[in-house]
């Protein structure tokens, strides 16, 4: 190839996202360059004077491709899958969040986000468990971590702060998140039952006060 050198080629095909099996011929290549010429997206290189080894190089490079398309296909179907799974969660009339072995934000959808009174950048990396749980809360909701370790889901209630300093009463589906048999977070449902809890107690005291009269 006048003017260019099999490195050219390979960036030209890579960089025009050509993913094609690439076998490098070479009359001469160091362990140097033919590292670099790995790292660069070659399949596989053949010196000259070895071109009987060239058949298996290209079985074996085809092979490799192969494997390559299966893995970009998946891929690409993991993230179609976790864009659908987001919208899903993005549209939601809940709360959603996803926190990490640690109580980290990991996740949260909008509506999580005009409950507390927070943004996503005010949220993201923090400690759920510090910012938005009264202290009276946190060691029980901690406790609830043990519980999810160990694989248990389940639901409760608890008081949760607005960040203008409202308390919140929420009930909270919680599920624990593996992967590959590792704990690595929890997946919660969260429901505003503020009004609610308002609602009741006006009716109580109302019943108080008919009883009373």
């Amino acid at each position: 190839l006048p003017g260019r050198n099999g490195l050219d080629v390979i960036e030209f095909l890579r960089s025009h996202e050509f993913f094609l099996p690439i076998i490098v011929i070479s009359g001469a290549l160091g362990e140097e360059l033919a590292v670099d010429v790995l790292k660069q997206g070659a399949t596989d290189y053949v010196l000259k004077e070895n071109l009987h080894k060239l058949p298996l190089a290209f079985f074996r490079a085809i092979e490799e491709n192969k494997l390559r398309k299966e893995q970009l296909v998946a891929q690409s179907r993991l993230a179609e899958s976790e864009s659908r799974y987001r919208s899903l969660i993005e549209n939601m009339k809940e709360a959603v969040i996803l926190t990490d072995s640690e109580g980290m934000f990991l996740f949260m959808n909008h509506q999580f986000c005009e409950l507390t009174g927070y943004n996503h950048d005010e949220l993201a990396g923090n400690n759920g468990y510090d910012l938005l749980l009264p202290i009276e809360e946190r060691s029980v909701l901690r406790n609830k971590i043990i519980e999810r370790r160990e694989g248990r889901s389940g639901s409760y209630e608890t008081i949760m702060l607005h960040k203008k300093g409202a308390r919140l009463s929420v009930s909270i589906s919680a599920s624990p998140v593996f992967e590959q048999e590792q704990f690595v977070g929890v997946m919660s449902v969260i429901s505003d039952l503020t009004r609610e809890k308002k609602q009741s107690q006006l009716l109580l005291q109302l019943f108080e006060g008919l009883s009373v009269s």
